[in-house]
């Protein structure tokens, strides 16, 4: 994923992610992201709980290269 994962393109994302198997292991890389919004972290957590719960684990990538800038826990 490149440029803003934002409210506005989550729909597109999460179309993407609805195509892979929540029973398997998945690698989301962000690291080509310049901006995630705090909605589309929301809906991260959500995703990674129901891939934990369908027994797969959805693993988040690349958000270490970016700065907060928000005192989210996310």
């Amino acid at each position: 994923m490149t440029g803003a994962a934002v409210f506005s393109n989550w729909l597109g994302i999460k179309k993407h992610i609805d195509k892979v198997n929540t029973s398997t292991q998945y690698t989301m890389d962000l690291s080509q992201c310049n901006v995630v919004d705090q909605t589309v972290m929301d809906n991260i957590i959500h995703l990674q709980n129901d891939f934990e719960n369908a027994g797969g684990k959805l693993n988040v990538i690349g958000l270490d290269t970016l700065t907060p800038t928000s005192k989210s826990n996310h």
